[in-house]
């Protein structure tokens, strides 16, 4: 079985990550805002009925501190695992 999320409008602003972000299967968008030194969720606003998709989350803020490593920030990010 395999799980994603996209990251769309990956915006950075000091050493703070916001996005919108939607999880599998979901027409509507929630938002993401990520510390970005720490990985700690400043706000996170899931779309209705997706609450249960943190484990979601916690995979794209993997991603997102991995991204901070390496300097590469694209505007839109498709994450996937299994």
């Amino acid at each position: 079985m395999s799980f994603m999320i996209k990251l769309k409008n990956i915006k950075i602003e000091g050493k703070v990550l916001e996005c919108f972000f939607i999880p599998e299967d979901s027409r509507e968008k929630g938002k993401l805002i990520v510390s970005i030194p720490d990985g700690k969720i400043l706000k996170c606003e899931y779309p209705k009925g997706y609450e249960y998709c943190k484990n979601h989350i916690e995979h794209a803020i993997d991603v997102i501190l991995e991204m901070e490593k390496k300097g590469e920030f694209p505007e839109e990010k498709l994450i996937m695992w299994y």
